[in-house]
Order: structure tokens, then sequence, then C-alpha cells
């Protein structure tokens, strides 16, 4: 993840995509990915000092929101529908 997140805005800012909104719209959504990442560790860390306070509910709706934000982010990079 690290070499992605160095490598991407790298690759965006020497070839000028960075200015299209179809790659702005996909790095707000690797945004938003990589917070999801990190509430799945602090969900790890609770279950794992059995401090866990939501419900199973919970859970399976927040397993689905990786699987739709990579559909998204797939179709925004094949589609490119806000190239400009």
């Amino acid at each position: 993840m690290i070499a992605v997140w160095i490598l991407g805005p790298l690759l965006a800012w020497l070839t000028g995509a960075y200015l299209d909104t179809w790659l702005q719209i996909k790095f707000v959504l690797v945004l938003i990915m990589s917070g999801i990442h990190g509430v799945y560790v602090r969900c790890w860390r609770d279950f794992a000092n059995d401090r866990n306070k939501h419900s199973a509910k919970f859970y399976k709706i927040i397993n689905e929101v990786p699987a739709v934000l990579m559909v998204l982010i797939v179709i925004l990079v094949k589609v490119q529908p806000f190239s400009d």
C-alpha cells in the first residue's frame, strides 16, 4: 500500500493525469478505501482485546464496502467517463 501511495500520485503528476476528473474521483474513492482499512484495523484490535461494540449486522454491511469501492474504482479506470 505504501508503494501505491508513493508511485500512484507520482505517475499521475508526471503524466498530467491528475487534471482528469475521473482520476480525481478515483483518488477520493481510494482515500475512502484507505480509511476503511483503518476502521478494519480498529475493529480487529477491539476483537483481540474482547471489546467488540458492534452487532453482526454492522459487520455484514461494512464487509461489502471494499467490494463496492473496488468495483467503482475499476469502472472509473476502464471507462474514464469524465475524460477531458
